[in-house]
């Protein structure tokens, strides 16, 4: 019993640890921006959800960005985008 709780707390650390490292950072140009529809598409052809509460900083087409996102099923969800200079 003594034992299980230490590797318990290991096992829950290292948890949030694997969940924080699945976000990934992407910078690219803006391809097109749907704020009706939710989604920014990248130069690159990936298109990315935004998040619901998504508040525009004044993004433009042909404007960089960095994307904070995860996949979700098979789509690529951003939890932030911010201008990038």
């Amino acid at each position: 019993r003594s034992f299980l709780f230490p590797v318990a707390a290991v096992a829950v650390a290292l948890s949030a640890v694997a969940s924080f490292a699945a976000d990934t950072m992407t910078t690219g140009e803006i391809k097109a921006f749907d704020l009706k529809a939710g989604t920014v598409t990248l130069a690159d052809g990936t298109v990315y959800s935004l998040p619901t509460a998504f508040t525009d900083p004044g993004l433009k087409v042909g404007g960089k960005v960095t994307i904070g996102w995860q996949m979700a099923n098979t789509k690529h969800v951003a939890d932030s985008v911010v201008i990038a200079k």
